[in-house]
């Protein structure tokens, strides 16, 4: 939550601002919106400051890319609907509720807002749509083959696909400060981190990817330590005792490490951005070593171990 401390005032007066617009919708869709937006809301929810870099990004590139603070606004509230948007397409997209579909008119809404707000910026002949174009069909292509491909075996970097969009942000603030040669690498910057972010997220989430039939970067991480081909049958209790009897946490922490490049920072302002990668990276690092610990513990005495940890856990 560090990397949102910093920037409490600014996000806060991004949401209010989305809340006012969100205020134009249709009334029978107005409360929807509502819900969505407060769900994502970190100053509302915990759980909104998971997609902190979405809203953020616009105040990291602040420092490399001279931007005033309306312009930082206007950018985080195109990248909340923008967000919102794609939440709407997962949440559709992940079940096989027939009534979640419902939600596609206030997704449509939400992508008009994302649009009236970037069209502020630039105007219809700008390169910075084709850029959008070329992101929206990224993030598309992904969506389509991403479990077929098995991006994480076979390219890492393909996870950050289904976040393609979020691109735009950094590409229109480079293009405002006429820093268009930046684009590629900064491009490659964001992508890494939204790869970390990606691959923390499925360690949280794999067990619940396991049961839906999502696809997950750290169960094709342990398919491919058990040489078994992508489309293999997984059991869940094997994952766990790959996790926490193999430790193939520190595996797969190790396998986030080597996509991070520090150097590729250099004679760039984004620090906020490398330490936001840097610190999803300790995250993973953190709770492989838990593991590895807790092992240990174990296998010098397991009943005293537990028996420790029982002595700690205070009733309801």
């Amino acid at each position: 939550m560090d990397r949102i401390q910093a920037f409490i005032p600014e996000v806060r007066s991004a949401y209010e601002e989305s809340r006012r617009r969100m205020g134009a919708f249709p009334e029978a869709l107005r409360g929807q919106g509502y819900a969505y937006l407060h769900k994502a809301n970190p100053t509302g929810t915990e759980e909104g400051g998971k997609n902190r870099i979405c809203y953020l990004l616009p105040y990291w590139l602040r420092e490399q890319c001279g931007l005033d603070e309306e312009t930082c606004r206007e950018m985080a509230v195109g990248n909340i609907f923008l967000m919102l948007y794609f939440f709407i397409q997962d949440d559709i997209m992940d079940t096989a509720d027939p009534n979640a579909c419902r939600a596609l008119p206030l997704a449509n809404l939400c992508h008009g807002e994302f649009h009236r707000a970037y069209s502020r910026l630039f105007p219809g002949d700008s390169p910075f749509w084709d850029h959008y174009r070329a992101y929206i069909a990224e993030w598309a292509l992904s969506v389509a083959t991403e479990a077929e491909a098995d991006f994480f075996a076979a390219d890492p970097l393909r996870l950050a696909g289904k976040s393609a969009p979020l691109k735009l942000c950094s590409t229109a603030a480079l293009l405002l400060a006429d820093q268009e040669e930046n684009i590629p690498r900064v491009s490659r910057l964001v992508e890494g981190a939204l790869v970390a972010l990606q691959m923390a997220d499925d360690w949280a989430d794999w067990a619940s990817d396991l049961a839906e039939g999502s696809y997950n970067s750290l169960l094709s991480h342990y398919r491919s330590a058990a040489g078994w081909p992508s489309d293999s049958p997984v059991q869940e209790e094997r994952v766990r005792d790959f996790l926490y009897i193999d430790e193939g946490l520190g595996t797969y922490s190790a396998a986030a490490e080597r996509l991070y490049e520090p150097e590729a920072y250099r004679g760039l302002r984004l620090s906020h951005l490398q330490a936001f990668h840097e610190s999803l990276l300790a995250n993973l690092r953190e709770g492989a070593a838990e593991i590895a610990a807790a092992k240990r513990q174990l296998e010098r005495g397991g009943l005293h171990y537990w028996l420790s940890q029982a002595s700690q856990t205070k009733p309801d």
